[in-house]
């Protein structure tokens, strides 16, 4: 709470706990002494019988004491799922110890607030006019649900949760729809009806909220088949029905940057700008974004390739140019991506990747390096509770180490490039890419037995590979 809410929203979280736990204690502790019995008046020699609103409020208070201390270890308090309840329990420890809502009196006809209604035309109609409302929104809630519900399915399992589906709702429904009407009918206060009818206009946002989650569910369900146009007419719903929905917008980028059509690019990354306008900091979609750069760059890359082949300098030279834009934005989103969650892997991998692009191998192995020997996991201020992370992390693995190699032997280093793959091949003795250019190196510097050894472990593994003599001359590390 501390870490989200700074110190003020951390300070009020505690205020609340503290404050309700208080009144929480002081109104059990007047609940356990005995009341007169509500048989008679109180007076000498009155019966008396223990309040149970003193059993109300211990299980209450009880409950979420057990709660906080539960969530010091497990799932958050601020998860909707568990947290809930937390805010639910004191609630009720407010209602019971403020409004007292099992006096006797509590719906009686003297205790409305404000002016009374009474049975006049105009009071008549008002009534007439709220009940009609909630009936509409009743009638809504059901056609909306069942949209999302969809028809009955032939399988038994899905079947069945539908059929209960309905039945809840029908039920929450029926009974909050009754229980409106009844209340809109005996109340004698004008404040009271006003309030009824305007308290459908929140009910309607919400429901829409509810609606907004379930096609989120739908959209990430047609993602999953392939299904771009369903999936996006889905996410689009849920900002309609959920403006503040922020992961709507990121997987809406996301299915653009998966499906790739044409200026699918440039439409990810709009819905990640627009994402950015009310989370700035949404850490993975500075990643993606860094993706889709990636992935326009490439295509200008090609682009170049074709031009110069076709003889077309003018043509290569804007490709490569837009190219190395595109990289550099790829870049700079790593490179924010890695401020806000430096302990990410595969980030490091995409910044040296674009560093190769970019010929700037230094910086290239400089990256590598460090996602290798866990640098930011290792500094001094992640060692909290001692536990001496610079003696045992490290993020070790083949593919990096051959990338390390490879920095290494564009820099004209070849023993630290034989090194880093031979390093490659003691985490996986099998690794292709390893066992290809560390042959390759090995023969460049005159050790072709050896080489030729290599490589022909790696046609055991990828039959498909070219004899050795034939490959010799073409390939080089890559």
């Amino acid at each position: 709470m501390w870490f989200d809410e700074g110190f003020v929203g951390f300070g009020i979280f505690l205020w609340v706990v503290v404050t309700f736990s208080l009144v929480g204690y002081r109104t059990l502790a007047q609940f356990v002494e005995t009341a007169p019995s509500r048989a008679g008046p109180p007076g000498k020699g009155a019966p008396t019988t223990p309040d149970l609103r003193a059993y109300y409020v211990l299980a209450f208070l009880s409950a979420m004491l057990a709660m906080l201390i539960h969530n010091s270890v497990d799932v958050s308090l601020r998860f909707v799922s568990s947290g809930v309840f937390l805010w639910l329990l004191i609630g009720l420890l407010g209602a019971l110890a403020v409004h007292d809502p099992l006096r006797e009196n509590f719906l009686s006809p003297t205790s409305g607030v404000g002016t009374t209604a009474e049975r006049s035309l105009l009071g008549d109609l008002l009534r007439v006019l709220a009940s009609a409302a909630a009936v509409v929104f009743l009638g809504y809630v059901l056609v909306t649900f069942n949209e999302i519900q969809g028809p009955y399915p032939p399988t038994f399992g899905e079947s069945l949760l539908w059929g209960i589906s309905w039945a809840a709702l029908v039920g929450v429904c029926g009974g909050a729809g009754y229980a409106w009407l009844r209340y809109l009918w005996s109340t004698p206060s004008w404040v009271a009806l006003i309030g009824a009818c305007l308290a459908l206009w929140p009910l309607t946002i919400f429901w829409g909220y509810f609606r907004a989650d379930a096609y989120h569910n739908r959209a990430i369900f047609f993602s999953k088949q392939a299904k771009w146009e369903e999936a996006l007419n889905s996410y689009k719903t849920v900002v309609q029905l959920n403006p503040a929905f922020i992961m709507a917008y990121y997987f809406m980028g996301n299915v653009y940057n998966d499906r790739w059509s044409s200026g699918d690019g440039e439409r990810a990354i709009a819905k990640y700008h627009e994402l950015w306008r009310m989370a700035p900091n949404y850490v993975q979609s500075h990643y993606q974004a860094g993706l889709v750069h990636l992935h326009l760059g490439d295509e200008q890359q090609r682009q170049a390739e074709a031009a110069t082949q076709r003889n077309d300098a003018a043509s290569a030279e804007r490709a490569a140019a837009l190219a190395n834009q595109y990289w550099r934005e790829a870049l700079r989103s790593f490179q924010h991506y890695h401020a806000l969650d430096p302990v990410f892997s595969p980030n490091y991998a995409r910044m040296a990747w674009v560093y190769i692009q970019l010929k700037d191998f230094p910086k290239a192995e400089a990256t590598y390096r460090e996602d290798l020997e866990a640098i930011e996991c290792r500094s001094p201020k992640h060692n909290i509770l001692r536990e001496g992370w610079e003696k045992t992390h490290r993020h070790e693995n083949p593919e990096t180490y051959v990338n390390l190699g490879d920095a290494q032997y564009y820099q004209g280093r070849l023993q630290d490039a034989e090194r880093s793959f031979r390093q490659a091949l003691a985490l996986k003795a099998d690794y292709p890419n390893a066992l290809r250019n560390l042959a390759i190196l090995l023969a460049q510097t005159q050790r072709l037995s050896e080489g030729r050894q290599l490589w022909e472990r790696l046609r055991q593994l990828t039959p498909k590979t070219p004899p050795f003599d034939q490959a010799l001359g073409l390939a080089s590390p890559t």
